[in-house]
């Protein structure tokens, strides 16, 4: 069984290696890998046979004049697979930390290495060292038995499968030996169980983002629903608004109607209360002129000088006449006062109140002249307000219409007697 130990990497100068083996196999790795530190397992098919290579690659922080630098140190081993990746990629990791960082790699303090040779071969001593530790970690960490035969069925169909280093036991890398797999192992792969969490994690964050995107969706479908339903509700309100207004403006109307009924009943009740004072006013004013009447029929049968009977005739009529124009003036005058009263909220008005002892008999005499009756006007509080002389100037008056022996008789009547007596 042989074992190589080769060095290679990208420097100013460009690709560049310490030992002139495998120079067309370091190609491949010139493209760079994602991973900043990788260890790419795999079985080749070569001119000399059959060979398991174990390529140890720092990517990405590695700082050169050209892009694409990376630092690698491969182990080949002919006709034969170490199972065991776990350990050689432990072995290979502590080289890198501990004997090739130093010596041809400085750290720039911005986690990134830089080159402290111009070539490999400028530091050939130090990577013969190099080597020769780790041909002793070799001998020390792995057995006969953690090395397996290989021919040309497990050659590597560039099937690739990441697992993490602390996972790369022996049994797990035979399996996927068997497969024709292409190894790739990184500290930053997640192991099993991580992968296992993750998986779980990834699986539960799907179903909280299903039943997130359910509740989304349903409550999606319920502000749609209440955007309907408030749509609704609004027409509702607009409706109900125009209703009220429709209500207001009939309300309106019949608060009109209301208050011109009550206008009119009352001016009923007014007239009513009116009426029968009028009436008995005009039997009183009807009564304090008695002789008018007597005085007409008296004229009719009188057959003296025409133009003093015409002229006597009119005076008459005035006469008797002028009570009841007198009565209608005044009820025209009560009529518009009611009208122009203020409402019963307001301060009360004295009012005219036209009251008799008693009631009068329509069917009596117009001569006989009514004892102790009079008109009496109050105001609301039953204050009266006529004048005392009113009763007294009305029987002079009929003392100077009665005779020396009591009967009444008037001015008229006695001149008329005097002609006939001519």
């Amino acid at each position: 069984m042989n074992v190589e130990f080769l060095i290679h990497g990208v420097m100013s100068s460009g690709q560049t290696w310490w030992k002139q083996i495998d120079t067309d196999y370091y190609k491949q790795f010139y493209s760079g890998q994602a991973e900043n530190n990788l260890m790419i397992v795999e079985v080749v098919n070569r001119p000399h046979g059959i060979s398991t290579y174990y390529n140890y690659l720092r990517n990405n922080n590695i700082q050169a004049a050209r892009e694409g630098a990376y630092f690698g140190i491969t182990v080949r081993i002919d006709g034969a697979y170490c199972l065991d990746v776990r350990t050689m990629f432990t072995m290979l990791d502590n080289l890198f930390q501990k004997m090739v960082v130093g010596t041809i790699l400085s750290p720039n303090g911005s986690g990134r290495y830089e080159y402290t040779v111009q070539s490999f071969e400028a530091a050939k001593d130090q990577l013969e060292h190099i080597e020769k530790q780790f041909s002793s970690m070799f001998t020390a960490n792995l057995t006969q038995a953690d090395l397996m035969a290989i021919s040309a069925g497990q050659v590597s169909k560039n099937a690739r499968i990441n697992i993490n280093p602390l996972e790369a036991d022996s049994q797990t890398v035979k399996n996927l030996v068997l497969q024709n797999a292409k190894i790739y192992t990184s500290p930053s792969f997640p192991s099993k169980d991580n992968q296992k969490a993750f998986e779980n994690v990834k699986a539960q964050a799907a179903a909280a983002m299903t039943e997130a995107k359910n509740q989304v969706n349903a409550a999606n479908e319920e502000t749609n629903r209440q955007r309907a339903n408030n749509a609704s509700l609004q027409q509702q309100i607009h409706q109900l608004t125009s209703q009220v207004e429709t209500s207001k403006g009939e309300i309106q109307k019949l608060q009109q109607q209301i208050k011109q009924k009550d206008g009119d009943r009352q001016l009923k009740d007014k007239i009513a209360e009116i009426q029968q004072p009028i009436a008995q006013l005009a039997r009183l004013m009807s009564a304090r002129f008695p002789g008018e009447a007597h005085g007409m029929m008296g004229r009719e049968t009188y057959h003296g000088d025409h133009s003093s009977h015409a002229e006597g005739h009119r005076q008459n009529k005035i006469k008797h006449w002028l009570p009841w124009i007198l009565c209608a003036f005044l009820t025209l005058f009560l009529i518009l006062t009611l009208l122009s009263m203020p409402s019963k909220q307001e301060p009360p008005t004295p009012s005219i109140i036209v009251e008799t002892p008693g009631q009068i008999d329509t069917n009596a005499d117009f001569n006989e002249v009514p004892q102790e009756e009079g008109v009496e006007i109050k105001s609301d509080n039953g204050q009266a307000l006529s004048e005392p002389h009113v009763q007294e100037g009305e029987e002079a008056r009929n003392s100077d219409m009665r005779t020396p022996n009591g009967n009444e008789e008037t001015s008229q009547h006695k001149d008329g007697q005097k002609t006939l007596q001519q």
